[in-house]
């Protein structure tokens, strides 16, 4: 049968040392740190984690400048620097080809002429066509007799179709307000079609 005997003082002392070396000076030493008296020098590379930083308790005034790079922020954060310097030229490119082009060596300018009197803005209007065979490419008007500074307008010049939709004339209206009579000029460039 087993005995067993009673632990000695010295076992009892060292087993009580054992106890407070594994729990009670840990508690000890940690609460009786004296606030901000550990800093850098005391904390291991790595040990302090995401997870032991308090949510949003890291602020820019916290962060020192020009620490950051462009890649810590989001894209559209930092502002455009300024432009730079204009880049080399490019190479030359192809020659390009070009359509054909038809000028219509046989053209003619036909006109009318009307003339709109003293009146309160009197207007007058004509047409001009162009003869069989041709074709209106353009118009314009005029008032061969005034000056610039004259009250002298034209109101409208709007293009003349045939039954098949080509341009074939033009019509325009002239407007006089200087008090004396004034002839309004159509002229339309024709071109044989």
């Amino acid at each position: 049968m087993l005995r067993l005997r009673r632990p000695s003082p010295a076992m009892g002392v060292a087993l009580i040392a054992l106890l407070v070396s594994l729990g009670g000076t840990g508690v000890a030493a940690v609460s009786l740190l004296p606030a901000g008296s550990v800093d850098t020098m005391q904390l291991k590379d790595d040990s302090v984690t995401r997870a032991k930083i308090a949510h949003e308790s890291i602020t820019s005034v916290l962060v020192k400048d020009g620490s950051l790079a462009a890649a810590d922020f989001a894209a559209g954060q930092l502002p455009a620097g300024p432009q730079g310097p204009p880049g080399p030229a490019g190479p030359k490119g192809d020659t390009g080809t070009f359509g054909s082009i038809t000028v219509k060596t046989e053209s003619i300018v036909v006109g009318g002429s009307v003339t709109a009197n003293d009146g309160k803005w009197e207007t007058r209007s004509l047409t001009a066509m162009c003869p069989t065979g041709y074709k209106a490419i353009g118009a314009g008007t005029g008032w061969p007799e005034s000056s610039n500074n004259e009250a002298l307008a034209t109101v409208y010049m709007r293009p003349t179709l045939d039954s098949a939709g080509n341009v074939v004339g033009y019509h325009g209206r002239g407007a006089n307000d200087t008090g004396e009579p004034r002839t309004f000029t159509l002229y339309v460039l024709c071109y044989k079609a």
